[in-house]
């Protein structure tokens, strides 16, 4: 008995089966999800698939409208998770520093631990306006130190006869953005919200859709 064959032995000895897909399906993705679908109700198994996409797409589409509506949430949660990481990070550090001999004991990793502690601890306590400003904050930092790692990648290209374009133009665009988020962080952040729910919407949107295309 070959795969095949083994494969269509245990659906025809099944009853219930689970059919789904990824999140924003491709064509080919649709076409053999919809051919498992019809396969099992021709051959009279039960499915949810049905109810599945139609909760998930529902769901989907509500996070996306609470956040569209809450848009400082959404980097509130990153700004959180930050939060936490520092928190936890200053933790252990403490807990090594305190596990060391004397002699090995750094007074920099003391104040370092310290201070990650004490900043997490305070922002984990702030509002949610204030983590998505930190969020933001975070995410320009990125931009210009991936502005500043292009443009040396460009010019090292260029001292080997490359061009280098690419690189240059990734450099300016990750150089303007960081700075429009800097000076105005909190405004960023707004936006940028609005535009992820929006997309979370679109995905939830597209999952409903694709469960009416079943029923």
């Amino acid at each position: 008995m070959n795969s095949i064959d083994a494969i269509l032995k245990y659906i025809h000895g099944s009853d219930d089966f689970v059919v789904t897909s990824h999140v924003n399906p491709d064509g080919d993705n649709i076409g053999s999800t919809l051919s498992i679908y019809y396969f099992l109700k021709k051959i009279n198994k039960r499915y949810p698939m049905k109810s599945f996409t139609l909760i998930s797409g529902i769901l989907i589409t509500l996070l996306g409208v609470f956040f569209f509506a809450n848009p400082t949430n959404l980097l509130a949660i990153v700004g959180w998770l930050f939060a936490l990481v520092m928190l936890i990070s200053g933790v252990s550090s403490l807990m090594v520093y305190f596990k060391r001999d004397n002699e090995n004991r750094s007074f920099f990793q003391l104040l370092q631990s310290i201070i990650s502690i004490v900043f997490g601890i305070i922002l984990l306590s702030t509002s949610a306006w204030v983590l998505s400003g930190v969020a933001v904050t975070i995410i320009a930092w990125w931009l210009l130190v991936s502005a500043f790692t292009q443009g040396f990648q460009a010019h090292r290209q260029r001292q080997f006869g490359f061009s280098g374009q690419p690189s240059l133009s990734i450099a300016l665009i990750c150089l303007v953005f960081g700075l429009l988020l800097f000076s105005a962080p909190f405004f960023s952040a707004f936006l940028i919200g609005r535009l992820v729910a929006s997309l979370i919407i679109f995905t939830g949107v597209s999952v409903l859709s694709f469960s009416f295309r079943l029923w």
